[in-house]
């Protein structure tokens, strides 16, 4: 059941998209969770952010819808960015932001995984804009999130400006610290920017691992991208939802 999010606001009851064990001929049953994802779609597309999850018992199918539902996404709007990342139950709370900088490093450039060649085609053609993006809207973001020698690599298939403006942001973050609230607010502006030229699907899979960092940055974000053209999404498994260190379910 898919309750409708108010702009700007998280709902007190999450929109769920909530899944039977996977048929054995992919997605015979599922299209009614792609068409309320396509509806969420359509929102964010119109300028009007949205969150949604998805969530299902072990080996029902909520990878694999979510990456259907990118595929055929990415299929339909030739502007679309799409970004995933995952959290891992052997690191738990001991590997912070771990989806949110697996999707940073994915639009930076970072294509492994990323078999669709179309797909990583379209995350080339974007780079410069991104870099650069990123650069002006989240240097302390940058160095916390992304490890330098990967925006070097991106930045040298850019020319020397861009790797002009590398050099300079590397000189600043070394002299960098900031708080968790601020780098939340340079991941937001980060998006917001990207999402005024290329309209973008962030992908979260196996939430029910995330720790304490990544939960409160989702959060951030699902109360302040507002008018972005972005659809956060994200998977877990009621079930298995990790404790704290106090016993806690997140």
């Amino acid at each position: 059941e898919v309750a409708q999010p108010q702009t700007g606001t998280v709902p007190l009851s999450p929109p769920t998209v909530s899944l039977s064990p996977l048929p054995s001929t992919p997605f015979v049953g599922f299209e009614s969770e792609l068409a309320q994802l396509d509806r969420h779609l359509a929102a964010a597309l119109s300028g009007h952010a949205r969150v949604a999850f998805i969530s299902g018992e072990a080996g029902g199918g909520k990878t694999t819808l979510l990456a259907e539902f990118i595929r055929r996404a990415l299929g339909t709007h030739g502007d679309l960015l799409a970004a995933s990342g995952g959290c891992n139950a052997q690191f738990g709370y001991g590997d912070p932001y771990l989806p949110f900088r697996q999707a940073l490093h994915a639009l930076t450039g970072d294509l492994e995984g990323i078999q669709d060649e179309e797909h990583a085609r379209r995350i080339r053609s974007a780079l410069p804009f991104v870099l650069e993006t990123l650069l002006a809207q989240g240097p302390n973001l940058a160095s916390a999130f992304l490890p330098l020698e990967a925006l070097s690599r991106g930045a040298f298939r850019l020319g020397e400006e861009t790797a002009d403006a590398l050099a300079k942001f590397e000189a600043r973050a070394a002299d960098s610290q900031s708080g968790q609230l601020a780098l939340f607010d340079e991941f937001t502006r980060v998006l917001v920017a990207i999402s005024r030229r290329y309209p973008l699907i962030l992908a979260l899979d196996d939430l029910q691992w995330a720790d304490q960092g990544s939960i409160s940055l989702f959060f951030h974000l699902a109360r302040n991208l507002r008018e972005a053209r972005v659809l956060l999404v994200g998977n877990y498994r009621p079930e298995e939802i990790a404790l704290d260190r106090n016993g806690k379910r997140h």
